[in-house]
């Protein structure tokens, strides 16, 4: 598949990750305003604070590579790009699963006491850092090889080369 393809896929992916990030970002800011915040527990404002905070982080990250495309690269389709954008997809999906995590927690600990939202938090964290970090890794390291390969010459094919030999003295 060309690079241009490739670029323009990720960034429609990454918009449409950045709606549902949008949608759980106004989710954590109104709780806040909701009835009862504040009589909620000190630790449980506070985390509640932290999940708001990852959910401002991985919102960040999904609309970076957009924004970067249009002013940095002068929206230049490139295999480096193509990379940042995934490394910035794949590293938002950290905070995103940390935020929902705390929010299972505080879930949890109102319904059953802090070991059931402990263990709420806890498998969630560890099931969506297993399914979106572990089985892709350890699916690559079986499959993928050649794809991979061609990948990384269309990159380097794509690159400008740093200085020319017009320009270089001896």
């Amino acid at each position: 598949m060309e690079i241009a393809k490739l670029v323009k896929t990720a960034l429609e992916e990454t918009r449409m990750l950045i709606l549902g990030a949008q949608i759980l970002l106004g989710f954590e800011f109104s709780g806040v305003f909701r009835n009862g915040f504040m009589a909620l527990p000190p630790h449980v404002r506070y985390l509640d604070g932290i999940a708001l905070w990852l959910m401002i982080v991985t919102t960040a990250l999904l609309i970076a590579p957009d924004t970067y495309h249009h002013y940095a690269e002068y929206n230049a389709d490139s295999g480096r790009f193509h990379q940042l954008i995934s490394r910035m997809a794949g590293g938002a999906l950290l905070p995103f699963a940390l935020s929902l995590g705390v929010a299972l927690f505080i879930i949890g600990e109102a319904i059953g006491g802090p070991l059931t939202g402990a263990a709420a938090g806890s498998f969630f964290v560890s099931l969506g850092l297993g399914c979106w970090y572990a089985l892709p890794y350890l699916r690559s390291r079986r499959t993928g090889h050649e794809e991979r390969a061609m990948t990384a010459r269309e990159q380097s094919m794509n690159k400008k080369p740093h200085w020319s030999s017009a320009s270089r003295k001896c």
